[in-house]
């Protein structure tokens, strides 16, 4: 097994002073207002490093969650491959795979191994935490296709379904004071908002979202 790291790093200063100095009301505003003024010259500084002591297979997206750390990750056990020309809309074949959202501690010691995604929907994206869920999307890996977002109860870890979009999501991230969900698809080319529906006591999958989407252009 190849040794894994995960490496945390911060804007020296900028963000900091952002954690620092957000209020109460919008505790998130002052992380966003550091990041509004990073540009590609922008210096970094190395927090520290994590050893991780499993299996990491590709991994995708982290959350802090109080002393845990929620990492998303796929298990490729058949790369997709390219098509002379599209079929049926599609740019390669679905490949197989294993999604994982591994749960360890700050010493890298896995905890916990959430498998999610259902048949060739295996491929979990950049994750968010509200205070109260972990969110996560499980796509096809292929443009184009298809996602189910889940939320994660990192007290019971009970995974819930909360929508499907027929496009791949690449990540997303709720909004806590609209409880709006925002995505992004394959590449960033799309972006969308969501207002899910609420919670119901059935994991099995819920009633149609309200969407709006922005599509990216170059």
């Amino acid at each position: 097994m190849r040794s894994r790291l995960l490496v945390t790093t911060a804007l020296a200063g900028v963000l900091l002073t952002g954690l620092t100095t957000a209020n109460a009301t919008g505790k998130d505003s002052g992380v966003a207002r550091a990041f509004q003024a990073t540009d590609r010259s922008t210096a970094w500084s190395l927090v520290s490093r994590i050893p991780l002591r499993f299996p990491t297979y590709h991994p995708q997206g982290f959350a802090l969650v109080g002393d845990l750390i929620y990492m998303t990750s796929v298990e490729v056990l058949e790369a997709p491959v390219k098509y002379p020309v599209p079929v049926d809309g599609y740019d390669r074949t679905p490949g197989n795979g294993i999604g994982h959202l591994f749960v360890m501690d700050r010493q890298g010691n896995l905890k916990k191994d959430i498998r999610l995604g259902e048949g060739t929907a295996y491929h979990p994206g950049g994750i968010d935490y509200d205070g109260q869920n972990v969110w996560v999307p499980a796509a096809e890996y292929r443009p184009n296709s298809r996602a189910i977002v889940y939320t994660v109860d990192p007290k019971t870890y009970r995974v819930t379904e909360r929508f499907r979009v027929k496009d791949h999501v690449g990540g997303v991230v709720r909004d806590r004071t609209t409880g709006q969900v925002h995505g992004v698809s394959w590449g960033s080319r799309t972006l969308y908002n969501w207002t899910p529906p609420a919670t119901n006591s059935s994991p099995s999958r819920t009633s149609p979202i309200s969407s709006t989407t922005r599509t990216a252009t170059t």
